[in-house]
């Protein structure tokens, strides 16, 4: 600046002196004085840039470092962040990373010109160094990050196994139960005349004489496909259309009882199912 005010100041003193053998130095003044203005036009430009680069690089540090504690937070655990979005976020980091280097190569290039258009670039200098430091710091910070993303993404493959397994157990469990309650829970009941039921293989007649003194007994082997399958938590009432019946298998008289309003239809209600089915899950009902 102070050499631009001197260049002014002479070329000041060469007008006045209105001598046309300075005429040439005038001239020769005034283009160094543009060269100069050029100059310091370029060494601003030079700065601008800079600290814009420099901001820039500022700006991808701080993003670089949220997008790395948000990742942290979750690489230590069993991560509930979607894993799409954490892939997106280590890209967004690359990215960011790999321009922080091209700006970082651009700063160094603009202090060797602002060093070239004589500008002091020792300050400068040490900013680039300084962001070297934090970027290569970053850099490390990062290859730790992505080596605990591993470490916790094969956790969570060995938790899906085990999680399955879980699951393939439960089910089996579940199944288990829903079989065992099924069958604790099923009864079985057929009708029909002695003689139906005889040929059916349902009862037998034991001991006695020409049908005098014989009991009827359930066959024990008789086959399944001869009875009807109910679930006796909701089977209550059994319609018999029969004027009379006789129920041959066992169930204790209080948890059951005859409805006879209808006398072409005696109708069999279970008033209490738990004493009912206790002694059999089997009802066999003679009608005539």
């Amino acid at each position: 600046m102070k050499k631009i005010i001197a260049i002014c100041i002479a070329a000041s003193v060469l007008a006045f002196a209105g001598c046309d053998n300075n005429q040439k130095q005038i001239e020769e003044l005034e283009l160094e004085i543009l060269a100069l203005r050029a100059e310091k036009d370029l060494a601003d430009s030079l700065q601008d840039q800079f600290y814009d680069f420099l901001n820039e690089i500022e700006e991808n540090l701080a993003t670089i470092k949220s997008k790395e504690k948000m990742i942290s937070q979750v690489a230590g655990e069993r991560p509930q962040t979607p894993q799409q979005k954490i892939l997106q976020d280590l890209a967004d980091i690359s990215t960011l990373m790999d321009r922080n280097r091209n700006r970082l190569a651009e700063l160094e290039n603009l202090r060797r010109q602002m060093r070239n258009a004589n500008v002091n670039t020792e300050k400068m200098q040490g900013m680039i160094e300084a962001l070297e430091a934090r970027i290569a710091e970053q850099e490390q910070q990062i290859k730790e990050l992505q080596e605990q993303l591993r470490i916790a993404n094969e956790r969570i493959d060995v938790l899906k196994v085990e999680n399955l397994q879980l699951e393939e157990d439960k089910a089996r469990k579940q199944a288990t139960i829903e079989e065992q309650t099924v069958a604790l829970n099923t009864g079985y009941y057929t009708m029909g005349t002695t003689q139906a039921l005889r040929e059916a293989g349902v009862i037998t007649q034991r001991g006695g004489f020409i049908g005098i003194g014989r009991t009827r007994t359930v066959n024990e082997e008789a086959s399944l496909q001869n009875f009807s399958k109910v679930d006796i938590r909701q089977f209550t009432r059994l319609e018999t259309n029969s004027e009379k019946i006789e129920i041959i298998t066992p169930h204790p008289t209080e948890s059951y009882r005859i409805n006879n309003t209808d006398p072409k239809n005696m109708v069999i209600e279970i008033t209490n199912a738990d004493v009912f089915w206790k002694s059999s899950k089997f009802l066999v009902v003679r009608v005539r």
